[in-house]
């Protein structure tokens, strides 16, 4: 019966310590933007972040960690589409709300995800922009460049 609570007790508490997964709405903030406070218990949580993007546009990510005693650093992010799938390798986009670092992404409308790996204390805001897409599917529906004359573009994201 010792053996048995022994065994128990030691599987509670590993088990209390084991990482979660946790999916949060972004707080709109009107005029497309968009941030989230996040203040965890533990640090081995994985948060997405839900935005829903109604236009064709620009997504722009950033934000950062902090510690209790108040010091900011940056963090990585990652961005995933309706369906929870990578469009970028995780840490390829570093962000830090402190020294203006962020990423932008093309992005059709729908749902994405922002990924935050393993932070306890961190915030992290979003802005969505409308963009117009020149891009044609086909030669019929291409835009004609002019010499000299400028003209954006937008790729979407994944």
């Amino acid at each position: 019966m010792l053996a048995l609570i022994c065994v128990m007790s030691f599987f509670a508490k590993t088990t209390s310590f084991a990482a979660t997964v946790k999916t949060v709405d972004m707080q709109d903030l009107g005029s497309g933007m968009y941030a989230y406070l996040g203040m965890l218990k533990n640090s081995k949580t994985t948060m997405y972040h839900r935005i829903k993007i109604e236009k064709k546009g620009l997504l722009l990510v950033t934000g950062g960690i902090f510690t209790s005693d108040g010091e900011r650093y940056g963090m990585n992010t990652c961005l995933y589409d309706s369906n929870r799938r990578s469009l970028e390798p995780y840490g390829k986009s570093y962000v830090d709300a402190t020294t203006e670092k962020f990423v932008v992404y093309g992005v059709n409308p729908g749902t994405y995800y922002i990924q935050v790996k393993n932070q306890k204390y961190y915030q992290i805001s979003a802005a969505v922009l409308t963009a117009k897409d020149y891009g044609g599917v086909s030669k019929k529906k291409a835009q004609t460049l002019v010499h000299k004359k400028r003209l954006g573009g937008l790729v979407p994201a994944g």
